[in-house]
């Protein structure tokens, strides 16, 4: 992810990136790779965010300009109807059915370029920049077909899941055959060869139509696939024997009635999934091997959610909420931190924390992307929680299907973002919200990257998290800009 494509560009902005000064928090790096036992604390950095455009020049302390030339954000901007006054999953950060959707890159120095006016997706790579992926020439009525180049790649027509191989040699897609009775109809796999073209089968089966089917990852063991109605399943494919016709693997996770909660990291083949019914428990699969881990036993009494795995993988976040109950007001959790390496717990980085749940009920069922409220910096060294100011009363918003702290109450800063170092479990800032906030991400180890929306106009700012200073919002206009990288 080094390399910058320029396929148009859309203009710059001649706001100057000027920092604000927030404080300066009490504190030392800590570069160890050793998780140890909190010590002696010192407070967080309380930061609050401000979406004023018109900053007055008397209150810049040591003002800062970033001066990176190179991209600091993509964002795809995402579609939406502007008589829908409901929100859409883009609105409050879940990267779920955006596509396709304009591409554009923000530097430094407020620079905007167009990458693309329009991609259906990105391929993310362990070296370089993602690959936007395009749809030139759309040819519906003929198989499916797909190019991979150095800065981009091609299929032939527009598809919501499709999997590309680590080594982008081969592309995969599920086709459905309508046969003449349900129990006739059959589902199955498609390898494209991308440098041949030559196009195979894997996984054909009878299928239940109504059972939904996505695809979680490619890597050197197989093709994962979740699926699931009532329950929730497990494949895996084999795409070194084309002409298969069985799966290479298949897993009930969670036993009778699946898991309500996962997070897949298919680099390394874990699957952490949570089991909120009658007995809620955590637990973790090696896909490859197949063996599971327990991290958090059954227990009828506790709800568990929110889970996430850090990049390097060796550690799992979760929320864990002492009480349950059946009230649709959500209950505080205590975020745990897991080692997936050591195989033991780690402690709680927090307790009592009003959950940000609706970027949660906005994600789709079992095809999430950030719909957790716990999200790691690329290095695995900081975890950031989205959480709910506890003093805010939640409201039940039908329209939305979602308790929601946005719009709560009069208080206007009321969303609160936390930020953890892992290395000695200190919380190292508490940073209060615009009450409107939708894509947020730690783009590096201190700087924080979010998309706010004053009056419908969407704002971006970084926040360095060691000095306590935010960038002067720069205005990006009536869209709807998700941050898509870094990952």
């Amino acid at each position: 992810m080094r390399r910058l494509w320029l396929f148009g560009v859309a203009g710059i902005f001649s706001a100057l990136w000027l920092l604000v000064a927030c404080g300066v928090p009490d504190q030392t790096s800590n570069q160890a790779d050793q998780t140890t036992p909190p010590s002696a604390q010192t407070s967080p950095l309380t930061i609050v965010i401000t979406t004023s455009a018109n900053l007055q020049a008397a209150s810049l302390t040591n003002p800062l300009v970033l001066t990176q030339t190179e991209p600091l954000v993509w964002l795809a901007l995402a579609k939406k109807d502007p008589a829908m006054r409901e929100l859409i999953p883009a609105e409050v950060g879940v990267e779920d059915g955006i596509y396709p959707a304009p591409l554009i890159s923000i530097n430094g120095l407020g620079q905007q370029t167009t990458i693309t006016t329009e991609t259906y997706g990105l391929i993310d790579r362990e070296q370089g920049l993602p690959l936007p992926i395009y749809v030139p020439n759309p040819l519906p009525d003929q198989p499916f077909a797909a190019r991979v180049f150095t800065d981009h790649a091609e299929i032939s027509w527009q598809i919501s899941d499709v999997q590309f191989s680590p080594k982008l040699d081969y592309a995969a897609i599920r086709s459905l055959q309508v046969g003449e009775s349900t129990s006739s109809d059959t589902s199955r796999i498609e390898l494209t060869n991308l440098q041949t073209g030559v196009t195979s089968y894997i996984g054909e089966a009878a299928t239940d139509l109504s059972v939904q089917h996505y695809f979680i990852g490619w890597s050197d063991s197989g093709i994962y696939e979740i699926s699931g109605r009532h329950s929730s399943s497990i494949h895996r494919f084999d795409p070194s024997s084309p002409e298969s016709k069985t799966k290479g693997g298949y897993w009930k996770v969670g036993g009778e009635g699946g898991f309500d909660d996962y997070f897949v990291d298919i680099q390394h083949g874990l699957l952490a999934f949570a089991k909120t019914g009658e007995k809620s428990m955590v637990g973790i699969k090696q896909l490859q091997t197949d063996t599971d881990l327990v991290v958090e036993p059954a227990n009828d009494t506790v709800k568990i959610d929110h889970l996430s795995i850090s990049p390097d993988g060796r550690y799992l976040a979760y929320l864990y909420h002492p009480t349950r109950t059946e009230d649709i007001d959500p209950t505080p959790g205590n975020i745990r931190l897991y080692s997936i390496e050591q195989q033991r717990a780690l402690g709680e980085l927090a307790i009592e924390l009003n959950p940000d749940t609706v970027r949660e009920k906005l994600t789709h069922y079992i095809s999430a992307v950030d719909g957790t409220m716990l999200l790691w910096s690329a290095d695995s060294q900081y975890l950031l929680a989205l959480t709910c100011d506890p003093q805010t009363p939640w409201k039940w918003n039908q329209s939305r299907a979602t308790a929601t702290c946005d719009e709560a109450s009069p208080i206007k800063q009321q969303r609160h973002a936390l930020v953890f170092r892992i290395a000695d479990q200190q919380q190292l800032a508490d940073i209060v919200l615009p009450a409107r906030t939708g894509s947020i991400k730690l783009i590096r180890p201190n700087l924080l990257a979010m998309i706010a929306y004053v009056k419908g106009e969407a704002l971006l700012i970084f926040c360095n998290l060691e000095t306590g200073q935010q960038t002067i919002p720069l205005a990006l206009g009536k869209v709807v800009p998700l941050i898509v990288y870094p990952r």
